[in-house]
């Protein structure tokens, strides 16, 4: 079954509300802070807690992508979404696994700024081409 949209897509206020928020260097700054929180801690004494260089790189590279989100909206969108994952893809697992509360956070605040950019990134970005694209070609009927 195939869906035909005929006019403009409808946003919604829940829709609104996450581009404000995607769209804002907080998520990441927040993200950032969370990881430089954990530098005192000793990867020995919890489990599952990923390693210092590991916490402090991951620290230093949302702030920068914060900063992206700044000057240059959809690169820094992309940059947060893409360390977020890759966060996740080392650290998911372990996290998890050990069950240790503040491994989980970490995984949590990641997965929900991951969420977060990703769907900007991924899906709205995306409509809104497609959205452009139709009017251009609406337009492009009208002006033979």
């Amino acid at each position: 079954m195939t869906t035909v949209s005929t006019g403009p897509r409808v946003v919604t206020e829940r829709e609104k509300l996450l581009r404000r928020w995607a769209q804002s260097p907080w998520p990441a700054w927040s993200l950032g802070a969370t990881f430089l929180a954990t530098a005192p801690l000793s990867p020995g004494g919890i489990p599952g807690l990923p390693p210092f260089v590991q916490r402090i790189g991951f620290a230093a590279i949302l702030g920068g992508a914060g900063y992206a989100v700044t000057q240059d909206p959809e690169n820094g969108i992309g940059i947060t979404t893409a360390w977020s994952l890759t966060y996740l893809f080392f650290n998911l697992r372990t996290s998890i696994r050990t069950r240790s509360p503040i491994p989980l956070v970490l995984t949590a605040a990641t997965t929900a700024c991951a969420g977060l950019y990703g769907t900007e990134y991924f899906y709205f970005r995306q409509s809104e081409a497609v959205d452009d694209a139709k009017k251009r070609r609406a337009q492009q009927r009208f002006d033979v």
